[in-house]
């Protein structure tokens, strides 16, 4: 309760599991006076390479049950609500908190994973063929013997995409995937602007019973982007917005992905110096699709 002073409070915060270091923060609140309690939360971004050796070290231990270890230190600072200094506490605490398996996977959005058993020599050569092809799961290797299996895309499975000069790559390919696009069932676009250039693109796979899922910033009242926005709305797109957007992504379905520099818009598909790839790899298809749908939860809606 805070009824007749302001509280400062500086906090350090360290989370582990383990003997991994998660991250830390500094927190600073100030709390003015008023009869209540407040609750507070803070996030600690679990990057894919800390979620990897999480994982590593929780089969080393051979643990059901991932445990938590968080230290706060800080200080307590106190003031009268008229001003004067009243005083300063120390913090230096810790706690422990669990996380069942099932929560976990949860958390990560693996529910959909089954558990597979394999001889440890064999768990060491993928280990070995992750590090050295740079990916970040062993199942990111798998994947990849599965589409050599199928021999899917034993060609080119990326193509360097620009807008240069007369060239407008990222454009025709655009165009190729809206043209072709009765076959496709969802597409899923990252793009801070738009107006109607990109937009027709969109609109004539709308007309073809493709789902569009449109990520965007907000707050940017340009007469086209309006235009755009409304247009796609019409027709049944739907949009979600984050003004901390800066990439520019489109998926189709799960076969390809363009990731390159342009908006959807004239100057990104027709005039300024824009590039990036085309790319047909799964693995790199599917993490680009976990990033959009966590991105998707988080945006606004409106």
């Amino acid at each position: 309760m805070f009824g007749d002073r302001y509280t400062d409070f500086f906090l350090n915060l360290e989370l582990k599991f383990s003997k991994v270091r998660i991250g830390t923060q500094v927190f600073h609140l100030e709390i003015s006076p008023g009869m209540r309690s407040e609750k507070h939360y803070i996030e600690f971004m679990l990057f894919p390479e800390l979620l990897h050796l999480i994982e590593i070290e929780r089969e080393k231990q051979q643990v059901e049950d991932i445990t938590w270890k968080l230290n706060i230190k800080g200080k307590i600072r106190n003031r009268a609500a008229n001003g004067p200094f009243m005083g300063e506490n120390p913090v230096d605490a810790g706690a422990e908190f669990k996380t069942s398996t099932t929560e976990w996977k949860g958390a990560l959005g693996l529910m959909d994973y089954q558990l597979i058993l394999l001889p440890n020599e064999l768990i060491g050569e993928l280990e070995t063929l992750r590090k050295k092809w740079g990916f970040w799961k062993i199942d990111d290797v798998i994947a990849k013997f599965l589409d050599i299996y199928r021999g899917e895309h034993i060609g080119i499975s990326q193509l360097f995409l620009m807008t240069f000069y007369e060239t407008k790559s990222i454009r025709d390919k655009l165009a190729d995937f809206a043209d072709k696009s009765a076959t496709l069932r969802e597409v899923r676009i990252l793009s801070p602007y738009l107006d109607n250039t990109g937009a027709e693109y969109l609109v004539k796979m709308l007309k073809n019973n493709v789902k569009v899922k449109l990520i965007t910033r907000k707050g940017d009242d340009k007469k086209a982007k309006v235009e755009a926005l409304s247009m796609l709305a019409q027709q049944g797109a739907e949009i979600r917005y984050d003004n901390m957007l800066h990439a520019r992504i489109i998926i189709f379905d799960d076969i390809a992905a363009i990731i390159s520099s342009a908006d959807l818009d004239s100057e990104g598909l027709n005039n300024q110096k824009q590039a990036g790839i085309l790319t047909f790899d799964k693995v790199v298809i599917r993490d680009a699709i976990t990033f959009f749908d966590k991105a998707w939860d988080k945006a606004d809606m409106r």
